[in-house]
């Protein structure tokens, strides 16, 4: 998420007016697609507590082949944003 983009600007406006409502509600907002560390920051600032993707761990292709799936309230597939790192070294390409 570039911070300086117009793409970027609509972005952040779309994610706060998320986590509002979802904090009107009082229901936890989860973050979808959190690839790098940037990302999680600008997610921190905007008060979304939890957030799943490629920055947390890779999808697990076992999932792929299920018809429905039920995942606990409590669970390792979402983290806190609270939680990770303040700052990650690059991954080595495999």
């Amino acid at each position: 998420m570039s911070v300086t983009s117009h793409r970027s600007r609509v972005d952040r406006i779309f994610v706060n007016a998320i986590a509002d409502l979802a904090r009107g509600l009082n229901v936890a907002a989860v973050a979808e697609f959190v690839e790098n560390l940037e990302t999680v920051e600008i997610l921190r600032e905007l008060g979304v507590p939890l957030g799943q993707g490629y920055f947390f761990a890779k999808p697990n292709p076992h999932f792929q082949d299920s018809d429905r799936i039920i995942i606990p309230a409590h669970n390792d597939y979402s983290s806190d944003l609270d939680a990770a790192p303040k700052s990650v070294a690059s991954p080595k390409q495999s």
